[in-house]
């Protein structure tokens, strides 16, 4: 996997596959992006030769950020994404804004609503793992469709914990405070989590069922789902 990780690359203008593919090898080799900086650092290397460079120079600071500038570039043509950056400069700017139930500014998009619908129920396990990954990119779709502010996706994320999730991150935030524990970034919240629930032994266990996943009678939908 961290052989994978670290040659992955955007295969034509596929953008959306490798997305997906990087952030899961993310969380399944953290050790091989230990912050932020690295994370982008290996993220960026992988865009088309077109593109690198301009999302380089736009010195992106978070991972969400560098995506939304890749996408731009991709879709859109250089000309058409920075035209989309100056503008959702100028919104991200604009202080008349709505506000979600905890009084969270939230974009105009009315996304809170979608953001809810992400809730996690198990995380435990194998099949957990996998779950725990879908619930990061769901999550992070809506961050970026509903330009979420990166001071509050800690307290939007974990508004939508439910059960043992829920009780993990009270027993995380009761020694520290609630504020103190909203402070952490993303990306720490996604490795904490994934620590909790998505631990090496799990992994092996994956790898296991991966390498002898067959079909099993002539059930060809569900192994493809499964694969």
């Amino acid at each position: 996997m961290e052989d994978k990780f670290y040659n992955l690359v955007v295969k034509g203008n596929d953008l959306k596959t490798y997305i997906r593919r990087f952030q899961e090898l993310a969380v399944l080799c953290p050790n091989m992006v230990p912050n932020t900086e690295k994370l982008m650092e290996v993220f960026i290397s992988g865009l088309p030769r077109s593109i690198e460079g301009n999302v380089t120079v736009s010195k992106p600071q978070t991972l969400e950020e560098a995506i939304n500038i890749a996408h731009r570039f991709i879709t859109d043509g250089i000309s058409s994404a920075l035209k989309a950056q100056a503008a959702t400069m100028a919104s991200a700017s604009n202080p008349n804004r709505n506000t979600g139930p905890t009084g969270t500014p939230v974009a105009k998009t009315g996304n809170y609503k979608e953001f809810v619908s992400c809730q996690p129920f198990y995380f435990n396990g194998t099949e957990g793992s996998v779950g725990l990954i879908r619930w990061f990119e769901r999550t992070e779709s809506v961050f970026s469709r509903s330009n979420c502010a990166e001071e509050n996706k800690v307290t939007f994320a974990t508004g939508t914990l439910t059960d043992d999730a829920l009780s993990w991150w009270n027993s995380y935030a009761q020694p520290i405070g609630i504020n103190q524990a909203n402070q952490i970034t993303w990306t720490e919240l996604k490795r904490l989590l994934t620590n909790k629930y998505c631990p090496r032994t799990e992994v092996k266990k994956m790898e296991d069922e991966f390498y002898n996943l067959a079909v099993k009678g002539n059930d060809l939908k569900t192994y493809i789902r499964r694969f």
